[in-house]
């Protein structure tokens, strides 16, 4: 089932996101303008939510800043990227949503069976 903005936490918008990174990176909008050889006024639109990047722009600033699409576009709390994230399997992507869904004890329960498990499997290879 898919879920609101509101019902995941994320609150902050695209242009908070870009403005809140920057500022944090003491970096002006004329310098990302350069950046992305763009215009200053161009930034100072995205920032203002009255304009959006397009798909290839927001990869740059993704890049730039080394956070995730979804940290920038407001779909994620973590601004770390997860390109790792990107190869997992179908299986694998539903086994980690089980997860976060398990309460700490048996998280941490899973995690101790985990090493566990690959303590053996180093034992019997």
């Amino acid at each position: 089932m898919l879920q609101s903005k509101a019902e995941r936490g994320v609150e902050m918008s695209f242009a908070q996101n870009l403005k809140q990174i920057r500022t944090e990176r003491n970096m002006t909008q004329e310098e990302l303008a350069k950046l992305l050889n763009i215009s200053r006024p161009t930034v100072a639109g995205y920032e203002a939510k009255n304009k959006q990047p397009d798909y290839d722009k927001l990869l740059q600033i993704a890049d730039i800043f080394e956070v995730s699409t979804d940290y920038l576009l407001g779909r994620s709390l973590s601004a770390k990227s997860n390109k790792h994230m990107e190869y997992l399997t179908q299986d694998e992507h539903k086994t980690i949503a089980d997860y976060r869904l398990l309460s700490e004890e048996n998280q941490i329960r899973i995690s101790e069976r985990v090493e566990m498990l690959l303590s053996n499997q180093k034992s019997c290879n």
